[in-house]
């Protein structure tokens, strides 16, 4: 899921951080290109509609790095001594469902060039309306497919070589690509099976976790291949990750960021994941313990250990991995 990048300030009281919360989203706005920035502002007013949905999809940063979502994951398979090519493996020929693909349905590119046969992209905040526009296929996912070919050959990923994408390889993302804007737990039908799941930096924004833990088990193989990298900081600000978030009740910190995050720790998915009978490996990727506040309200400190607390991303996955890039 895409989520706006905020700053908190350091203010006593919730009106005080709603107000920096709106002056930092002011602030944010204009760094937009100025046709995004329009459009948002039209937004804000309830001026809506598909041209104007098109022009901010085309328009906002996001669509010119059509490889963002292969980027980080592949990145994090780096980190612990995974190819990446078990994924494009499990995905040729299967079928692919990315939770929280955001609106730029971030790994349907790499599903059709791995001739999957079905990606599911499931988000709450994805457009499959603008998604189908032929401009934003010939605007976006054209350029992404070329984009992520080249990504894959320079990865050397051991798929062999790719040609070069064109219209057929674009119809043929639309044949596959299978757009829902949903949960996940809304979004899936019973009986739905997939042979790879994937997800970047979206869990941890699932409210009632563990319905969807259910549902990502239901659609399981016993082959199925997960990889899930959890982001577990405050999604406030990357310097300060648990600025504003452990000071307080949890509650507290929900109310004031309109449920920003769940406020899931590691250890809470671990078990979550276990009583739905999904058996995954957590991987550690980054603990932060320097980056706790010097105080940490009780509210979490009688839940978890600091190790727990401390965890600012972790992978959940199937892959037999064994090294620790967090113990480095």
């Amino acid at each position: 899921m895409t989520v706006p990048a905020l700053q908190t300030g350091a203010l006593p009281t919730q009106d005080g951080v709603m107000l920096s919360n709106l002056q930092t989203r002011i602030k944010l706005l204009f760094k937009l290109p100025i046709a995004v920035s329009i459009v948002r502002i039209l937004g804000k007013l309830g001026i809506q509609n598909s041209t104007l949905r098109r022009i901010d999809f085309l328009s906002a940063p996001d669509a010119s790095r059509p490889t963002k979502a292969t980027e980080i994951l592949f990145h994090w398979m780096d980190q612990v001594g995974a190819n990446p090519s078990e994924v494009l493996k499990k995905a040729a020929g299967g079928t692919v469902l990315e939770i929280g693909c955001g609106r730029y349905a971030g790994f349907a590119p790499i599903a059709t060039l791995c001739n999957a046969s079905r990606y599911i992209g499931i988000d709450p905040g994805l457009d499959p309306a603008v998604l189908k526009h032929r401009k934003v296929a010939t605007g976006y996912f054209l350029p992404g497919l070329e984009q992520s070919s080249q990504y894959l050959r320079k990865h050397q990923t051991g798929l062999p070589q790719l040609p070069s994408p064109d219209i057929k390889t674009l119809n043929q993302l639309y044949q596959i690509c299978d757009f829902r804007r949903a949960g996940i737990v809304e979004a899936m039908s019973t009986g739905e099976q997939v042979d790879l799941c994937l997800s970047i930096s979206c869990l941890e924004h699932i409210q009632g976790f563990e319905e969807a833990a259910k549902t990502m088990a239901a659609l399981s193989k016993p082959d199925t291949l997960h990889i899930h990298i959890v982001n577990f900081s405050n999604h406030l600000s990357k310097d300060k990750p648990f600025q504003g978030l452990y000071d307080r009740p949890f509650p507290e910190f929900a109310k004031a960021h309109s449920d920003l995050i769940n406020g899931l720790r590691v250890t809470d998915l671990e078990q979550i994941f276990e009583n739905a009978g999904l058996s995954l490996q957590m991987i550690p990727l980054d603990i932060g313990p320097d980056a706790l506040p010097d105080s940490i309200d009780s509210y979490w400190t009688e839940k978890y250990n600091l190790d727990a607390l401390s965890t600012r991303v972790a992978m959940f996955t199937t892959l037999p991995v064994k090294q620790n890039p967090a113990a480095r």
